[in-house]
């Protein structure tokens, strides 16, 4: 079984878009979340951490009411989980359907941070294949990844480092077959203070890397530049996307409480 139907058999078929929503622009987003051995680290644990910024992410991304900063658009979220391996926790989810809870993560072994990016990839693959079928049309992808920083498994100058540099960052062609993403990264507190994140930054940009320790502040700037991003083409947390919300939207924000090496083959192809 290759990696494509290794994918496609973890996706719930269920998963379909209702009749009435195929007339809806779809935006897929991936949450991505770090579960390594380092994310018990820090004081609160990083994993802590996540386990209480996601739930207010997602709320704000469910939320239906008439000012809510996503209640008009067509999103759908899936949530995977890695440390050596991949983990779908939640395939393709309905905005609206979605339902935010407290999460529990638990830290595991160690990191395999690119071959968390293919998987999640291929998991957008394949809602794009489902659009198609279906004659939706549908915006660039987008992936919110939570970690400590730090990619194990791919280094820079390598083939897999360029081209999840290139597709993480919108900058190459993207269809159906091909997609790539925008990604913003939540880093920890434990990752910012033993400065972890360069290792993102070389990868996509240091203006795609949020400091998720500034609690309901880094879920404001997330929510904003995630709005800002949906309809972009190409590169959504570039630079110019990240000063006009800064400039036009985070200073009115109101927070709410709320080693193993892995082959170099990218996927899909």
């Amino acid at each position: 079984m290759n990696a494509d139907d290794i994918v496609a058999s973890l996706l719930n078929q269920n998963a379909a878009i209702p009749a009435n929503q195929l007339h809806v622009k779809r935006h897929p987003l991936v949450l991505l979340v770090d579960v390594s051995w380092s994310m018990s680290q820090g004081s609160p644990p990083d994993i802590e951490v996540v386990n209480t910024t996601l739930p207010g992410i997602l709320q704000q991304i469910a939320d239906s009411s008439p000012t809510a900063p996503f209640a008009d658009r067509g999103i759908d979220v899936s949530l995977i989980t890695y440390d050596t391996t991949p983990t779908l926790v939640m395939d393709w989810t309905q905005r609206e359907q979605l339902v935010p809870t407290h999460t529990s993560f638990h830290a595991g072994t160690s990191t395999a941070t690119a071959a968390a990016f293919k998987f999640a990839l291929g998991v957008i693959h394949q809602r794009l294949q489902v659009y198609k079928k279906n004659g939706v049309s549908w915006g660039m992808p987008n992936i919110i990844h939570f970690s400590d920083g730090g990619i194990n498994d791919t280094r820079p100058g390598e083939p897999l480092w360029n081209n999840l540099s290139a597709r993480l960052r919108g900058l190459t062609a993207s269809d159906a077959h091909t997609p790539n993403a925008g990604i913003l990264h939540m880093v920890t507190p434990n990752g910012r203070a033993n400065n972890e994140t360069k290792t993102l930054e070389a990868l996509t940009g240091p203006e795609t890397v949020i400091d998720i320790g500034k609690g309901a502040q880094a879920i404001a700037e997330a929510i904003i530049l995630l709005s800002e991003a949906l309809d972009q083409a190409t590169d959504p947390f570039a630079p110019s996307t990240m000063q006009e919300a800064a400039e036009g939207h985070i200073a009115a924000a109101k927070p709410q409480n709320i080693h193993q090496r892995h082959d170099e083959e990218t996927y899909p192809a």
